[in-house]
């Protein structure tokens, strides 16, 4: 049936989008096309000049995949923050290119991948527990660099569980005990930028579920510090956290100098780099510039 006759008739079905490709086979013969599906054996490859083929990847000396139109977009939601726009996007690409996932390390299941850290910047930690139970049926085709990720995201689906024994179980070996001397708690180990954001982000989220604001407070500057140059999605969750908490203790201790410093300070950050100028209005009292004390 033709795509646009079935999609007049059934406009709800949903069609998978070929991926554009081209490749040489071991036997040197190149082809373009797009590929239709692919499994853990091979690829099956529709060529531009017609037909179908089954090409197994024992038999392809190198294979070009050409970036879906709508990948640039989704990453650009991902990068500036635009959380629930990404996971849109992403979700639908996943959808799209679900008949191509067991391609490793290509955009089936790098789609799926991205929509998760979507979901985990906006807080959405029920929806990304959900989807990682459905993975553990069927895991993504990704390598080793993308697996301390998924891993770390696991224990971000059990703190939206409240099992926060499960995150500090997981939070326990990257921290560095031995370097913590006089700290009120211990520092992480060296890691990537993006990633040190990420576990002190979760790590100031256990201890604010824990009571503990003034220590998920040091976790969320450094989560912030880290994340607007490495993962802006973490920085805003982080962000949005340290701004809830110091606007509920301005409200118990309206004259605490730290507090009210620390509020206007991040509400700038706020207004200045999220949010384009404005500032949601729950946190409007924060934006109020301290009166300076006389020395």
């Amino acid at each position: 049936m033709h795509r646009l006759l079935a999609l007049l008739l059934f406009p709800s079905l949903s069609f998978a989008e070929p991926l554009a490709a081209s490749l040489i086979t071991v036997q040197d013969q190149p082809m373009t096309g797009t590929i239709l599906a692919a499994d853990a054996n091979g690829i099956t490859f529709s060529p531009s000049t017609g037909g179908q083929v089954n090409q197994p990847y024992a038999n392809l000396k190198a294979l070009n995949i050409i970036e879906p139109k709508d990948w640039p977009s989704a990453i650009a939601a991902l990068e500036a923050g635009d959380l629930n726009s990404a996971e849109k996007q992403f979700a639908a690409l996943a959808t799209s290119l679900q008949t191509v996932r067991a391609l490793k390390d290509s955009y089936g299941s790098q789609a799926v991948f991205y929509r998760l850290l979507a979901l985990r910047g906006a807080g959405r930690f029920k929806e990304l527990a959900d989807e990682l139970s459905t993975l553990a049926k069927a895991p993504l085709a990704l390598g080793d660099l993308y697996q301390d990720v998924l891993n770390e995201l696991q224990a971000w689906a059990a703190l939206g569980a409240n099992d926060l024994a499960a995150v500090s179980v997981y939070l326990k070996p990257l921290e560095d005990s031995a370097a913590q001397g006089p700290l009120p708690q211990a520092p992480f180990k060296p890691m990537r930028p993006a990633r040190m954001a990420s576990v002190a982000c979760l790590r100031g989220l256990m201890l604010e579920k824990n009571a503990k604001q003034d220590l998920a407070l040091l976790d969320y500057h450094r989560a912030i510090t880290l994340g607007f140059g490495a993962d802006k999605g973490i920085a805003s969750l982080a962000l949005s956290h340290a701004l809830d908490l110091l606007d509920a203790q301005l409200k118990a201790k309206p004259d605490s100098p730290q507090a009210r410093l620390e509020g206007y300070a991040l509400a700038c950050i706020y207004r200045d780099v999220l949010g384009k100028g404005k500032l949601p209005a729950q946190w409007a009292a924060l934006a109020v510039k301290p009166e300076q004390t006389k020395p």
